[in-house]
């Protein structure tokens, strides 16, 4: 589940989508880039996939473990705060549907970059899980993107997404969809054991 193009690369290692790239390069042909070509990018850390360690695994900490997690379904935010109860960092997301989405205390159970998803159309849908379902393999654009953190909620979780423009403004299946570049910065601020609170 590779990026499809040089362009969509770009665009999410500088925290943007392809047209926005087209916009701030009016005299650049994006979809023919090859490696050399200079480009204007926005001014953020880049976010660099080839630096995520494939299939690696992340274990409670004493400290990241006692964070929490606010998932605010409204505003379509999660804020983390450390034991203390000062922030740490906020990120949009898209939370999931209403009807699927876990609302109330959980807490991370498991964390792992670049997994494989289960992709099972009935529980997509429904909510129930199916007897039919596809391996997906890892990737940026794999459903669930670099990341995934499973919730004491079956089948539920934080991660990231194949689609960052749709961040904030769709609603998925069931679970907290990140902007890849944001997901990936979770295993730094919260572990195995850290509190979710879904309202």
């Amino acid at each position: 589940m590779a990026y499809r193009s040089m362009q969509e690369l770009i665009a999410e290692r500088f925290h943007t989508d392809e047209s926005f790239l087209t916009v701030i390069n009016p005299k650049k042909n994006m979809a023919s880039l090859k490696p050399g070509d200079i480009i204007v990018v926005p001014n953020v850390k880049s976010f660099r996939i080839e630096d995520i360690k494939p299939m690696q695994s992340f274990k409670t900490d004493a400290t990241l473990s006692s964070h929490t997690i606010v998932v605010d379904t409204t505003e379509r935010m999660a804020a983390i705060y450390s034991d203390k109860e000062m922030m740490l960092a906020a990120f949009p997301i898209t939370p999931g549907k209403p009807q699927f989405i876990p609302v109330g205390t959980w807490k991370v159970v498991t964390m792992m970059a670049t997994p494989t998803f289960r992709y099972d159309k009935q529980f997509l849908e429904e909510g129930v899980r199916g007897e039919e379902a596809f391996q997906i393999p890892p990737g940026p654009n794999s459903p669930i993107g670099v990341i995934w953190c499973g919730l004491s909620k079956s089948g539920i979780g934080l991660h990231g997404t194949a689609m960052p423009r749709t961040i904030g403004r769709t609603r998925s299946a069931g679970c907290v969809r990140f902007a890849n570049w944001d997901a990936i910065r979770l295993p730094q601020l919260i572990r195995p054991g850290t509190r979710v609170i879904v309202r």
